[in-house]
């Protein structure tokens, strides 16, 4: 008899994980073709790195 065992995430650090790399990503993309962003767009290029890697690492259903 093969008993297995639910694998449960640790949402938490990997939730911190895509912020972090979200953060140093947008943060590194402002900067690729402007050396001169402006803050708006560094938040920007941020906010839509952290959606990416949260999306690539959780499926959201919005249905819910």
């Amino acid at each position: 008899m093969v008993l297995y065992s639910i694998m449960k995430p640790k949402f938490f650090p990997v939730l911190e994980q895509c912020i972090e790399s979200g953060i140093t990503r947008g943060y590194n993309r402002a900067f690729k073709h402007n050396d001169n962003p402006s803050e708006q767009e560094i938040i920007d290029n941020i906010s839509k790195a952290i959606v990416e890697d949260i999306f690539e690492w959780f499926d959201i259903d919005e249905n819910e």
